[in-house]
């Protein structure tokens, strides 16, 4: 991936991963983040309800599976228990995982019930595939923050990507990449990482533009990516362009509630 300071105003356009290789790495990520293989051997992915045709474009490039919406909760379930569709992910998914845990069950649940190759740990550069894309397609939350400084006469922009993990190990992996903070709540036994600059928005943008989200989180990163080039043409600094901000800050929450569909 070529690094580039000055982001293109112009957005690339959409581009779902293709190959079986694309494929198998952002499979991967989803797993890693918001999926996991049960005690009988079968993978299930969380899906926000906003997001319910991405888990539907999974069962259609895996062959197999069912979704389903949960109940009481604005959330949906992709399910895999066929043979022929867990092969399918297991020839996808191997050599690609990064989450221990989920090595652990690919190896010692899937294998078991396959009879087939274990898979190792993935150790290639964050930036080389869509591995990232997967993993913040289910736990990124991209932000855009306003902050009333008390020093300042206008509003702080910030663009913010966050991700809640159990455990520390792969936010520290793209802390050491991407720049940015890894957090621990105490009160809830978790981590964060969250980026706290322009530099690092740069950088996602020029990761997100080549391996791409989909479903409402590429709507979000496009809503996202158009607030950094008001950031970079300094109009941000201006009441039209803090409007412009504020906007785009508002549709991202009605994304995320589900509501800014509803309404176009």
């Amino acid at each position: 991936m070529t690094s580039r300071s000055y982001v293109n105003m112009h957005a690339p356009r959409a581009l779902k991963p293709k190959t079986k290789t694309e494929i198998g790495y952002f499979l991967a990520g989803l797993i890693d983040s918001d999926g996991h293989i049960n005690n009988l051997g079968y993978v299930v992915i969380s899906f926000n309800l906003n997001d319910i045709s991405v888990a539907y474009y999974i069962r259609k490039i895996i062959g197999y599976g069912s979704v389903t919406k949960v109940q009481n909760k604005h959330a949906a379930i992709y399910i895999c228990s066929h043979q022929l569709g867990l092969t399918t992910i297991a020839n996808l998914v191997r050599g690609k995982l990064r989450h221990l845990d989920k090595i652990n069950q690919y190896n010692e649940r899937l294998c078991t019930k396959l009879n087939c190759e274990k898979t190792g740990l993935l150790s290639t550069n964050l930036c080389e595939n869509h591995w990232l894309a997967g993993f913040l397609q289910g736990d990124g939350s991209l932000q855009i923050k306003m902050l009333k400084k008390a020093n300042k006469a206008v509003l702080e922009t910030r663009l913010v990507i966050q991700i809640d993990q159990k455990s520390s190990g792969l936010l520290t992996l793209i802390q050491a990449c991407f720049g940015g903070f890894v957090g621990y709540r105490k009160s809830q036994e978790t981590y964060y990482y969250s980026s706290v600059n322009f530099a690092n928005t740069v950088k996602f943008i020029n990761y997100l533009d080549q391996f791409q989200l989909m479903g409402s989180q590429l709507t979000c990163y496009w809503l996202w990516r158009k607030s950094y080039i008001i950031v970079q043409s300094k109009q941000h600094l201006t009441e039209l362009g803090i409007s412009n901000i504020a906007l785009k800050k508002e549709k991202l929450t009605l994304i995320r509630k589900g509501i800014y569909k509803k309404l176009k």
